[in-house]
């Protein structure tokens, strides 16, 4: 799976050519010059760089994530084999699990269903400009960028979408954090009152008929630790996720933003942003079709450890997902550069070869964690037998 023997030789390559051998960009990697060439060389360095570091952190977060779950179930954390990567072994023997449970413990025919909305990812649209302004000469100042999702931002002026207020504070509305009040759809945590489902260490993981003291699904009336999301049309003390009057400050993308660059500084910016990428952790309701008590035993377990980490594990692999489609981007930018940059000499060649090797070692590892939490998803879904 991994190429560390090709990786040695094109280290030793690099010593020979003045290039750091620890990282595509380092002493001799970072100072190739001023030309245009050269700056669409150092920007996709650091990119690559940033790429190999990220894809490891983010395969580590899902794997935590995974590994949450497994130990709710009673699973044993297997230690990887010979060339698996731990995400592999952890979230595949979790996947494992769900199955055997689903199927020896829902009635035929039953399957569990899972409300829930896609996490949304968002990234600073100011720092994408200010990163293919340093890539591209033909560009003066910072890049021109323009979201295709939905704009979020500090809007000291009228807000026409959601207002979203983080903290601790009196909620009327969606919590995404912890409930402390009515809650009109799943609470996970303490129920004073009549809880629908309770796993079997005591937790509610359904309806709450009373005070809910943990996270809710759906609208929490009372305090929310955490960010309350409400419709708005008016002043929004918090951020706004729509539009506004007046430009917003520190505005972020959730979803597609098209940089206005070179294709290779577009690729570079967009592997280094995506790796750091904010996703939300949505909302969920745990049930089944048609209806089965989930109330007890290994299902009560599942109900309950799906409602805590589910939301988590969707926001990983969301990371992951994008991560990994920007990094195919980066590596095909990497080999044209590497035939379109020779007046800045063997040395720049030098770095872009490791760079690419090292871009194609971390989208090898997305892609095997994006692989592993797919298979996870689909044993979610499997009937019972």
């Amino acid at each position: 799976m991994h190429t560390h023997a090709i990786l040695l030789v094109s280290f030793f390559f690099l010593l020979s050519s003045g290039c750091n051998a620890t990282a595509p960009v380092g002493p001799g990697c970072s100072d190739l010059g001023t030309s245009a060439a050269a700056l669409r060389v150092a920007a996709v360095l650091n990119a690559a760089d940033g790429l190999s570091i990220g894809a490891a952190r983010l395969a580590s977060d899902l794997e935590s994530v995974c590994a949450a779950m497994a130990t709710d179930l009673g699973v044993t954390i297997p230690t990887p084999a010979s060339g698996e990567l731990a995400v592999e072994a952890t979230c595949g023997a979790l996947a494992t699990e769900i199955e055997a449970t689903l199927r020896g413990s829902l009635p035929s025919g039953s399957a569990l269903v899972l409300i829930v909305e896609p996490p949304s990812c968002s990234i600073e649209v100011n720092a994408a400009a200010r990163c293919a302004g340093r890539c591209d000469a033909s560009i003066e100042g910072d890049a021109e960028v323009t979201c295709e999702g939905r704009l979020t931002g500090e809007c000291t002026a009228q807000c026409t979408g959601e207002c979203r207020i983080e903290g601790t504070i009196t909620c009327a509305s969606e919590c995404r954090g912890t409930c402390n009040g009515n809650c009109s759809g799943s609470c996970t945590g303490g129920c004073d009152g009549t809880c629908s489902v309770v796993d079997s260490s005591g937790n509610c993981v359904g309806a709450c008929d009373g005070t809910c003291t943990g996270s809710c699904s759906a609208s929490c009336t009372g305090t929310c630790e955490g960010t309350c999301v409400s419709n708005i049309e008016g002043m929004c003390s918090g951020t706004c996720a729509g539009s506004c009057t007046i430009e917003m400050e520190a505005p972020r993308c959730e979803g597609e933003s098209n940089v206005m660059a070179n294709a290779s500084c577009q690729a570079s910016c967009d592997a280094e942003l995506r790796a750091d990428a904010e996703c939300t952790e949505p909302q969920l309701t745990v049930t089944s079709s048609p209806p089965a008590d989930l109330s007890v035993g290994s299902l009560a377990d599942l109900a309950g450890t799906l409602q805590r980490n589910w939301p988590r594990f969707l926001a990983a692999t969301a990371r992951l997902e994008g991560t990994a489609v920007a990094g195919r981007a980066l590596v095909n930018a990497v080999t044209e550069l590497e035939g379109a940059v020779s007046e800045v000499g063997a040395q720049a060649v030098a770095c872009l070869t490791v760079a690419g090797e090292s871009s194609v070692e971390a989208v090898t590892t997305l892609s095997a964690s994006v692989d592993v939490s797919v298979s996870v998803s689909a044993s979610a879904s499997v009937e019972g037998g």
